[in-house]
């Protein structure tokens, strides 16, 4: 039945089963149900090739990852957000991330893959980083906090580096909207500043032993995305007219102040 759409039930069931984990403090009860999930997507990812390679009608597929594949990743970006075991979000977000990195991604219509990307999964990894932020109390402990802030950095470039060629070959809109969607998150979860009352207390340990390892990780991935489309020849020194990805790009960076440092450089590499 899978191979013309995913029964709605089984994708409910299966969370259900994540929540069952959750409720009863049984994270490999959740972990299981993920997997699950992961199996599902490679599944559907499957079935739409064979659609594809069966010359179906272009509706006919677009409904198909819309209504098929898409439940699947928000069902796994659900486990992201809800769950408070943290081996179960880290567990979700690298299954997630990883359902758009293996060979059958390649396939993913860009249409479909910019909608899970920029409205799925790029906001979520920016909710999950304000959060650990912000909820960090001195306790809990500090690996388990830069794991999942890792996971979430990856989820947010490791897709988007994966996929440029698709997304820039599609032509330049779907790009722009990706990018500015990325930038939007990072202006956000880069550009806080600590206030004297975050400064205040545990938070200096907070800012040296999670928030700058944070911010380098997070800064070599955008440098690194930045190269990518210099390199596709996407982003350039000035802009040639206003409001273009490279003006928009090097405003949105320059309101950034860990950014700020890094603007010429970045710049004349294009």
């Amino acid at each position: 039945e899978v191979k013309e759409s995913v029964p709605p039930n089984t994708v409910k069931i299966i969370r259900t089963l994540i929540a069952a984990g959750e409720v009863r403090h049984c994270p490999k009860l959740s972990v299981a149900g993920i997997d699950l999930l992961h199996v599902l997507c490679n599944i559907v990812e499957a079935s739409a090739v064979n659609i594809c390679r069966d010359d179906g009608e272009e509706q006919e597929r677009s409904v198909f990852w819309q209504k098929s594949w898409l439940p699947v990743l928000e069902s796994m970006a659900e486990a992201c957000d809800t769950c408070s075991i943290s081996t179960v979000r880290q567990h979700a977000l690298s299954m997630l991330t990883d359902s758009f990195l293996e060979n059958q991604g390649g396939l993913i219509p860009v249409v479909h893959l910019c909608v899970a990307l920029g409205n799925l999964c790029i906001p979520l990894a920016g909710r999950r980083i304000k959060e650990l932020r912000a909820s960090w109390d001195g306790v809990d402990p500090q690996d388990e906090i830069m794991i999942e802030l890792e996971l979430c950095i990856g989820l947010i470039f490791k897709p988007l580096r994966h996929h440029v060629q698709n997304i820039v070959n599609d032509g330049g809109d779907a790009m722009i909207a990706l990018w500015k969607a990325t930038l939007e998150v990072l202006k956000i979860v880069l550009g806080d500043q600590f206030s004297a009352d975050e400064m205040s207390n545990d938070k200096p340990v907070f800012v040296n032993v999670v928030a700058k390892p944070f911010n380098e990780l997070a800064l070599e991935h955008l440098r690194n995305v930045i190269m990518v489309l210099i390199d596709y020849d996407i982003l350039h020194a000035e802009s040639t007219q206003d409001g273009d990805i490279s003006s928009w790009t090097w405003n949105a960076l320059g309101e950034i102040e860990c950014c700020k440092k890094f603007l010429d450089e970045w710049k004349q590499a294009a």
